[in-house]
């Protein structure tokens, strides 16, 4: 009992510090600005499909996409992703065998080829699912967003802020906050004394990140 009641004395003090809460606002902008990011880049995957495999054969003069059509597709698509691999900081992201915590937080710099080899798997008609490239957008940004906050934060604050970024970017995914939620602290092995510190940030994020994508389908009319 004695040790329950100082877990709540230590989580009441943890939130009545400014620092803290400071740290609370970082992670609501975090979920703000990734769950747009996520959203157009899930926006943009079907259009490139839709452009691929219908637009562009209408426009070759095709009355359909013919059986061969996916074949040169596929091919430019493998030929995009090899160079994304190849070329680019960040080879593509993480093995995805490896789980999603596989290589740790990822370098903001590697985004760039992340999201060019999910756009060339996805957009162009290949079976990928799309939750490791939107959860790396969503850790990449927001590394960057505390590398411009608070450029001497800890590596602690680092990885607080990196993970709400992480969980708005599933809440995306799954159009659900406490789904992201559970199975982000699952995936990433949150655990000990770091959880408490976490999960409310993370939680914020993922909530905001739900209702920015709800709001954008609906204002876009692009869902």
């Amino acid at each position: 009992m004695d040790e329950a009641a100082s877990k709540v004395e230590r989580a009441r003090s943890t939130l009545r510090d400014p620092a803290y809460r400071k740290l609370l606002v970082l992670s609501a902008v975090v979920g703000l600005v990734v769950s747009i990011a996520a959203w157009a880049f899930l926006t943009l995957v079907p259009l490139l499909q839709d452009f691929l495999y219908l637009d562009l054969p209408d426009a070759l003069g095709f009355s359909e996409a013919p059986w061969w059509w996916p074949l040169p597709v596929l091919l430019v698509a493998g030929i995009v992703t090899a160079v994304a691999i190849r070329f680019m900081p960040g080879r593509g992201g993480g093995v995805p065998a490896e789980g999603m915590s596989s290589g740790g937080a990822p370098d903001p710099r590697a985004l760039p080829s992340v999201l060019l080899a999910g756009l060339a798997t996805l957009g162009f008609g290949l079976v990928l699912g799309p939750s490791s490239p939107v959860i790396t957008l969503g850790l990449g940004i927001g590394l960057i967003i505390i590398g411009l906050a608070a450029s001497d934060a800890s590596e602690e604050v680092r990885g607080v802020v990196g993970a709400a970024g992480g969980f708005a970017a599933l809440a995306v995914v799954f159009n659900n906050p406490i789904i992201a939620a559970i199975v982000f602290i699952e995936a990433i092995g949150i655990g000990g004394s770091m959880a408490p510190v976490i999960v409310l940030p993370g939680l914020m994020s993922a909530g905001i990140g739900s209702l920015v994508f709800y709001g954008m389908g609906n204002f876009t009319g692009l869902s």
